[in-house]
């Protein structure tokens, strides 16, 4: 057996392993549950917001028609550049639940995000913490399904990858790359089912945090210099033997987290090593795999050719109908995909030999 033929059978038998993880979390996928039971915990619902103005009334205006009634909001407006503050002025204005607080400045060693997170958690008053993005979208019922879920399975965390929004291209050829990581990768069933602190995931859009927890481990204090604080949130409270839940493709929420290319590209850049583990070797090894190890799988003989491309399409399928998107349109876009892997974490290298990687305005080294 040559090299090339047994880096073959290597990268084959990688397919296979995401493609049996993609197959069992789509089986056991777990759900938000229909039925309330009538909870009166107070849930402060945390929003930090940078230059939101487009996104942050809708938001607002989905939260004020919830079922559930015992909710405080908590808006940071991180020195936002555009009409943000005034947005939420307004509605701070015609409803009580409503509070908005504005930065005086990021505090040295902090990244945005952390510090606006761990100032609104300074001031809330409930019994659970919901942190949200500012361009998400919830159905009247959301917050009554996620506390019904998190008391019923006693959860320190419970983190919600939304379903997404797509509507360009560039949208569909990045976006759904998180997406396919996570659920070709991770058996989310594991997540809470073990105490292993790298079976972890969540997504810093949804982070339902029991407050007693998020207040003994102080987690944006200890994240604040940490690019991907979300995922490593979550592999906090696993080490600290705490109950984490992480769930996908839920109907009752919704993003759309990049409207252009390029914000797409670098969103996923700065945090595309943390995604694998938090490993530079892990990371290169699994893109090189999926990205450019069907050169290698082209020495084999045709059948193992064609069981290979059926298994990565197949694969793609699966993700798209476990995250509730349009399964057979991801399998048809799954090299777009895999191009895309190896060229966001190219992009990553590049930008962070520069120190040139920044986010809304600030950098990420």
């Amino acid at each position: 057996m040559t090299i090339g033929e047994l880096l073959g059978y290597t990268v084959i038998s990688v397919a296979v392993l995401q493609w049996c993880i993609a197959f069992v979390n789509a089986i056991v996928r777990e759900k938000l549950p229909s039925e309330n039971e009538n909870s009166q915990a107070l849930i402060s619902i945390l929003i930090p917001a940078r230059n939101e103005e487009r996104t942050i009334g809708l938001l607002l205006n989905d939260l004020l028609r919830q079922h559930y009634s015992s909710f405080e909001i908590l808006i940071f407006d991180d020195e936002s550049s555009d009409l943000t503050k005034e947005v939420v002025q307004t509605y701070a204005n015609q409803d009580s639940r409503i509070t908005l607080f504005s930065s005086s400045g990021l505090p040295q060693g902090w990244y945005g995000k952390q510090h606006a997170c761990h100032y609104l958690a300074q001031q809330a008053r409930g019994e659970y913490f919901l942190f949200l993005d500012a361009d998400v979208r919830c159905t009247e019922k959301f917050l009554e399904r996620c506390i019904t879920y998190v008391e019923q399975r006693k959860l320190d965390l419970l983190s919600i990858f939304p379903k997404q929004e797509m509507r360009t291209f560039g949208e569909y050829a990045t976006v759904p790359l998180m997406q396919y990581i996570l659920l070709t990768l991770l058996p989310l069933p594991l997540v809470e089912r073990t105490k292993h602190p790298l079976i972890a995931a969540a997504n810093g859009q949804v982070l339902l945090f029991k407050a007693s927890t998020y207040k003994q481990l102080a987690v944006h204090e200890r994240l604040r210099s940490v690019r991907a604080e979300d995922i490593v949130g979550a592999r906090l409270l696993k080490r600290e033997g705490k109950k984490v839940s992480c769930l996908v493709g839920d109907d009752s929420i919704r993003c759309r987290m990049y409207e252009h290319y390029s914000d797409a590209l670098i969103g996923f850049a700065k945090n595309i090593v943390d995604m694998f583990c938090s490993s530079h070797v892990c990371a290169c090894g699994i893109v090189a795999t999926t990205s450019i190890g069907w050169l290698f799988v082209l020495t084999l003989s045709s059948f193992w050719i064609i069981f290979y491309f059926l298994c990565v399409v197949s694969s793609h399928v699966i993700v798209g109908y476990t995250a509730r998107q349009c399964a057979l349109f991801y399998g048809l876009l799954a090299p777009v995909h895999r191009v895309h892997l190896l060229l966001i974490l190219l992009l990553y290298y590049g930008l962070r030999s520069t120190g040139s990687l920044r986010w809304k305005g600030r950098s990420l080294f």
